[in-house]
């Protein structure tokens, strides 16, 4: 891979919106191999809980002496309850996303943390400009969703873009975002490569002005962060904006 990626530690890109549904191209990525490991297991999981309760009960008291007493009660209680498991979006919009790994999970929630509290203190993205304090981003389960679902195509297909042609959920962010019957709109995406930690991959980002622009950008009011484990440069990292 030459030089110029043996010089570089991992792997950027970023998606940023000029005007909906446009956006600028992505910018240039650089990747360094790292050996690959096994990706976190994928679960099929359902939980479906039947309870049925019958009781039956019946005295007989019989008692002769001048008068003639016949008592019977018949009591019967039958309860059937099914309980359907309730559908988490997070791992809804593909199956290559159901039981998704809890370590991957702590892993997105602190990115969501560290952004925050870059968003808090503003930063100067370089040539995007410098940026005041903004809100913090809550994740969102669709947008979770779309992005496991772009790092797990990354990891799977061996493609370090945002275009993902011939993806089960579209061929760019928008598309794949849409599919998930996310309400609100998009406003941008980040990927990395190559990252073992959130704290690495949000300082990466930070340091790039197209990813920094995208997590400094005070409309975003939620987000949705995607962490696969495995492929040829280990570790694989979406994150998507919308309000």
């Amino acid at each position: 891979m030459g030089s110029y990626v043996q010089a570089m530690r991992s792997a950027l890109a970023v998606l940023l919106v000029a005007s909906l549904p446009g956006c600028l191209p992505a910018a240039n990525d650089v990747r360094t191999p790292i050996p690959k490991d096994e990706r976190p297991p994928l679960d099929d999981t359902a939980a479906d809980a039947d309870t049925d309760t019958d009781t039956d009960t019946d005295t007989d008291t019989d008692t002769d002496t001048d008068t003639d007493t016949d008592t019977d009660t018949d009591t019967d209680t039958d309860t059937d309850t099914d309980t359907v498991p309730e559908v988490d979006a997070s791992e809804a919009c593909h199956r290559a996303v159901e039981g998704w790994a809890a370590a991957s999970l702590a892993y997105e929630q602190e990115v969501v943390r560290l952004v925050n509290v870059e968003r808090a203190a503003g930063a100067d993205c370089g040539t995007e400009g410098r940026f005041g304090p903004a809100g913090p981003v809550r994740m969102e389960p669709n947008l979770q969703c779309a992005a496991r679902y772009h790092s797990f195509w990354m990891e799977d297909t061996g493609n370090f873009a945002h275009e993902s042609p011939g993806g089960d959920l579209g061929a760019d962010p928008w598309e794949r975002i849409a599919s998930t019957d996310f309400a609100g709109t998009a406003v941008g995406e980040n990927i990395a490569a190559g990252y073992d930690t959130p704290a690495r991959v949000v300082a990466g980002w930070m340091t790039s002005d197209g990813h920094c622009s995208n997590i400094m950008n005070s409309a975003a009011t939620l987000t949705g962060v995607g962490f696969y484990r495995g492929g040829e440069w280990g570790y694989y990292w979406t994150q998507n904006f919308g309000l």
